[in-house]
């Protein structure tokens, strides 16, 4: 997840959905409009991520065990500091384990 979410949008001309545009909004000024445009950004890389490990598991099981893909985003929580962003991702797995991750993206 953190790579996919690390990784600046559109650097893969094979996969032009990967990555995010969440570097752009390190040293962004720490407002709910800001917060909620990084979790809605967040939102879409994980939705992307879910696609991916669907078309691949379905095209081949073995590549991933059931408790390895994102089944479920539950929340997302967003701080933008100064020289670095906070996320707070809570997540579902297809095996119906609750899992969060605390990111820390810095310029």
């Amino acid at each position: 997840i953190f790579v996919w979410l690390a990784e600046a949008y559109g650097v893969d001309r094979f996969h032009p959905q990967y990555g995010s545009t969440l570097s752009a909004r390190i040293g962004g000024l720490n407002t709910l409009d800001n917060a909620f445009a990084i979790e809605v950004e967040t939102n879409r890389v994980l939705t992307n991520l879910q696609r991916y490990q669907k078309v691949l598991y379905e095209a081949d099981p073995s590549r991933y065990q059931p408790e390895e893909l994102l089944d479920t985003i539950i929340d997302v929580t967003a701080t933008p500091n100064l020289d670095n962003l906070f996320l707070q991702i809570t997540f579902a797995t297809a095996v119906g384990k609750k899992d969060q991750l605390d990111i820390t993206l810095e310029a």
